[in-house]
């Protein structure tokens, strides 16, 4: 009996490509050898669509994941550390080249201001407020001064006292400022405790008290309303002016008896930093700092006073016999 090979190519199959009846044997066979490009299995592409999620819930990774998240949240801390860190040696750096920077006004700082901060003692703080109440409170009582001088012109209406208003608007500007610049003589007294300052406090603190009085007064035609003027007013029938003016008379008395006590409490100042004995020291501390840091003008003072002692040599026995004695 006749072996059957099964293996063999079925003549009655027909073929998957239709034969080309125009092509020739030998390309027909040649495109047939060529293979087909290869198709990924169903079976695989869903192996790997699924292989996203079964990674992600993968506790290994999910573990890597969080060590890295630890570890970045980590350096973003000691970077801010190192931030905050560099920000306080620029300040401290900005401090030791000025370590006391200005701070007043604050839209503008021209200059030191800190009471409780400058000041020694307690008592010293509670002092130097008060005088810087009294500068505040002096600058705006010549505010109202200006103020109760533009009632009297406007009710007047004859333009005579447009003399004095323009003279009440230049002392608000002026007084202001000169003021100010005599309390800080006191605030450098306070803060250094030299008695030497607080004696050049009250050199210009008297003319600031006869400013008060003048005020106080009033004498038409310079600027200031007081009793003087507050009379005029009211023997001319302007009574709304003539209130006015009494009551800025009434707040300028105030405001003398308030810087009358500043003066009186400066002097317990004066006495604590160590009154006239402190004060010659000081002198003589800065006569000696004059003299190291303009040697020139020493050389020049010697010279000059052995002339003048040449010229004058009974004056030399005077003295010297004098400091023998």
């Amino acid at each position: 009996m006749a072996q059957v090979d099964y293996d063999a190519e079925n003549p009655f199959e027909e073929s998957s490509t239709p034969k080309n009846p125009f092509e020739s044997d030998d390309e027909s066979s040649r495109r047939g050898s060529e293979a087909p490009p290869p198709v990924l299995p169903a079976k695989r592409a869903q192996n790997t669509q699924n292989s996203v999620p079964q990674q992600r819930n993968d506790p290994q990774l999910q573990a890597r994941y969080e060590k890295l998240k630890a570890k970045e949240e980590e350096i973003n801390r000691r970077e801010t550390v190192l931030e905050t860190r560099a920000e306080q040696l620029e300040q401290r750096e900005h401090s030791a080249v000025n370590p006391n920077p200005p701070n007043w006004p604050r839209c503008r700082p021209l200059i030191r201001h800190d009471i409780s901060a400058d000041m020694p003692t307690p008592e010293a703080v509670r002092f130097v407020r008060l005088a810087y109440g009294g500068w505040i409170a002096g600058s705006v009582m010549l505010g109202i001064n200006a103020i109760c001088l533009l009632a009297v012109l406007i009710e007047e209406g004859s333009g005579q006292a447009i003399g004095d208003f323009v003279l009440a608007c230049v002392y608000f500007l002026i007084l202001t400022i000169i003021w100010f610049l005599i309390y800080r003589i006191l605030y450098k007294a306070a803060k250094k405790a030299k008695p030497a300052l607080y004696i050049v406090y009250w050199v210009f603190y008297f003319f600031v008290m006869l400013t008060h009085i003048f005020v106080v007064v009033g004498f038409p035609g310079c600027g200031v309303g007081g009793l003087w003027y507050m009379f005029q007013q009211f023997s001319h029938q302007k009574m709304a002016s003539g209130f006015m003016l009494l009551a800025n008379s009434i707040l300028w008395g105030c405001l003398s008896a308030y810087c009358i006590m500043i003066y009186i409490w400066s002097r317990v100042q004066y006495t604590q930093a160590g009154g006239i004995e402190m004060a010659k020291k000081n002198m003589k501390d800065g006569a000696i700092g004059i003299v190291k840091s303009n040697p020139d003008l020493a050389k020049k003072a010697m010279k000059t006073a052995a002339k003048e002692a040449a010229k004058h040599p009974d004056i030399v026995i005077d003295a010297a016999k004098a400091a023998r004695q």
